[in-house]
């Protein structure tokens, strides 16, 4: 399964020399900086629609806001400790 990954929109936004500010606006009117911000932490996951602007904004696939989460899926049965 995989899960969002907030270092995708500060990479993003960085490598384009982009303020929170800035950023917000490129991608849309609805956005706030306080939103980017809590995107970029992980305190909050974007909608698909804002990342889908983003995307399409900033021309990057849109696989690029996840990685894969090695641990979902298990459960404590699977975890075995050696001892």
């Amino acid at each position: 399964m995989k899960k969002f990954n907030p270092t995708a929109i500060r990479i993003l936004r960085q490598a384009h020399g982009l303020t929170l500010e800035a950023f917000a606006e490129r991608i849309g009117a609805e956005s706030k900086r306080q939103i980017v911000h809590q995107w970029e932490s992980g305190y909050q996951v974007p909608t698909v629609k804002s990342l889908l602007s983003i995307s399409n904004t900033f021309n990057v696939p849109f696989d690029i806001f996840f990685i894969e989460d090695n641990y979902s899926g298990r459960n404590d049965d699977q975890i075995r400790f050696s001892g």
